[in-house]
Protein backbone atom coordinates (compact mmCIF):
# COMPACT_ATOMS: atom_id res chain seq x y z
CA UNK A 1 0.00 0.00 0.00
CA UNK A 2 2.84 2.39 0.80
CA UNK A 3 4.68 1.71 -2.47
CA UNK A 4 4.14 4.19 -5.29
CA UNK A 5 2.58 2.84 -8.46
CA UNK A 6 4.36 3.07 -11.76
CA UNK A 7 1.65 4.36 -14.07
CA UNK A 8 4.03 5.25 -16.91
CA UNK A 9 3.08 2.06 -18.78
CA UNK A 10 -0.58 3.05 -18.66
CA UNK A 11 0.24 6.56 -19.87
CA UNK A 12 2.14 5.05 -22.80
CA UNK A 13 -0.80 2.78 -23.63
CA UNK A 14 -3.27 5.67 -23.35
CA UNK A 15 -1.21 7.88 -25.64
CA UNK A 16 -0.79 5.18 -28.29
CA UNK A 17 -4.51 4.39 -28.20
CA UNK A 18 -5.86 7.94 -28.11
CA UNK A 19 -3.51 9.20 -30.82
CA UNK A 20 -4.58 6.40 -33.16
CA UNK A 21 -8.29 6.58 -32.34
CA UNK A 22 -8.31 10.35 -32.96
CA UNK A 23 -6.55 9.80 -36.29
CA UNK A 24 -9.18 7.20 -37.26
CA UNK A 25 -12.07 9.56 -36.46
CA UNK A 26 -13.18 8.34 -33.03
CA UNK A 27 -14.25 10.78 -30.31
CA UNK A 28 -13.27 9.99 -26.72
CA UNK A 29 -13.15 11.56 -23.28
CA UNK A 30 -9.63 12.07 -21.96
CA UNK A 31 -9.44 10.14 -18.68
CA UNK A 32 -8.42 11.80 -15.43
CA UNK A 33 -6.93 8.69 -13.88
CA UNK A 34 -8.94 5.66 -14.95
CA UNK A 35 -7.43 2.88 -17.04
CA UNK A 36 -10.15 2.98 -19.67
CA UNK A 37 -11.55 5.41 -22.21
CA UNK A 38 -15.10 6.48 -22.89
CA UNK A 39 -15.35 6.36 -26.68
CA UNK A 40 -18.31 7.46 -28.79
CA UNK A 41 -19.64 4.59 -30.89
CA UNK A 42 -19.69 5.20 -34.63
CA UNK A 43 -23.44 4.61 -34.65
CA UNK A 44 -26.17 5.54 -32.16
CA UNK A 45 -26.53 1.95 -30.90
CA UNK A 46 -23.42 1.18 -28.85
CA UNK A 47 -24.51 -2.44 -28.38
CA UNK A 48 -24.64 -2.97 -32.16
CA UNK A 49 -21.30 -1.21 -32.54
CA UNK A 50 -19.65 -3.42 -29.91
CA UNK A 51 -21.07 -6.53 -31.59
CA UNK A 52 -19.63 -5.39 -34.92
CA UNK A 53 -16.26 -4.75 -33.25
CA UNK A 54 -16.10 -8.43 -32.29
CA UNK A 55 -15.77 -9.23 -36.00
CA UNK A 56 -12.35 -7.57 -35.73
CA UNK A 57 -11.55 -9.35 -32.44
CA UNK A 58 -12.03 -6.12 -30.50
CA UNK A 59 -13.72 -6.19 -27.13
CA UNK A 60 -15.51 -3.03 -26.07
CA UNK A 61 -18.17 -2.64 -23.38
CA UNK A 62 -21.32 -0.70 -24.33
CA UNK A 63 -21.83 2.09 -21.83
CA UNK A 64 -25.63 2.08 -21.82
CA UNK A 65 -25.65 0.33 -18.45
CA UNK A 66 -23.33 3.07 -17.13
CA UNK A 67 -25.80 5.78 -18.18
CA UNK A 68 -23.90 6.72 -21.36
CA UNK A 69 -25.92 5.44 -24.34
CA UNK A 70 -24.05 5.66 -27.64
CA UNK A 71 -20.63 5.27 -25.99
CA UNK A 72 -18.44 2.34 -24.99
CA UNK A 73 -15.68 1.68 -22.49
CA UNK A 74 -12.30 0.58 -23.72
CA UNK A 75 -9.70 -0.59 -21.22
CA UNK A 76 -6.01 0.04 -21.79
CA UNK A 77 -4.56 -1.76 -18.76
CA UNK A 78 -3.08 -4.42 -21.04
CA UNK A 79 0.35 -4.83 -22.57
CA UNK A 80 1.63 -2.17 -24.94
CA UNK A 81 1.89 -4.83 -27.65
CA UNK A 82 -1.82 -5.60 -27.25
CA UNK A 83 -2.63 -1.92 -27.76
CA UNK A 84 -0.39 -1.60 -30.82
CA UNK A 85 -1.64 -4.87 -32.32
CA UNK A 86 -5.26 -3.73 -31.95
CA UNK A 87 -4.81 -0.45 -33.84
CA UNK A 88 -5.20 -1.83 -37.39
CA UNK A 89 -8.48 -3.44 -36.34
CA UNK A 90 -9.80 -0.14 -34.91
CA UNK A 91 -8.91 1.50 -38.21
CA UNK A 92 -10.63 -1.23 -40.23
CA UNK A 93 -13.75 -0.88 -38.12
CA UNK A 94 -13.81 2.90 -38.63
CA UNK A 95 -13.22 2.42 -42.37
CA UNK A 96 -16.18 0.02 -42.51
CA UNK A 97 -18.44 2.71 -41.03
CA UNK A 98 -17.14 5.34 -43.46
CA UNK A 99 -18.04 3.07 -46.39
CA UNK A 100 -21.68 2.86 -45.31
Amino acid sequence: IDEPSDVEAYARNRTALTDALAEYGYTYVEPDGAFYLWVKALEPDANAFCERAKKYELLAVPSDSFGMPGWFRLGYCVSYETIVNSLPAWKQLADEYRQK
